[in-house]
């Protein structure tokens, strides 16, 4: 698989998951129908390990967790 769509892939998996949380976090603050704390644990981000990507080793090499992960997937969104 080439470099591109290796990347491709992992990071549209990303823009899934960030899309799960945007819509969570609407329930949460304005349909108040998602108790955050439980709800939260079950939207925690994807598993990349054993994918090999450089976005996947990113992540690996500076251990990011889900907030870091949140800031660099909202750095594909232009301003």
């Amino acid at each position: 698989m080439k470099v591109n769509e290796s990347n491709a892939e992992i990071i549209a998996q990303e823009l899934g998951w960030f899309q799960q949380l945007l819509l969570f976090r609407g329930k949460i603050s304005f349909e108040q129908s998602e108790p955050p704390e439980a709800a939260m644990e079950a939207l925690m981000p994807l598993s990349i390990e054993k994918i090999g990507s450089p976005y996947a080793n990113l992540i690996q090499k500076h251990q990011m967790g889900m907030a870091e992960r949140l800031v660099l997937i909202l750095d594909f969104f232009p301003i």
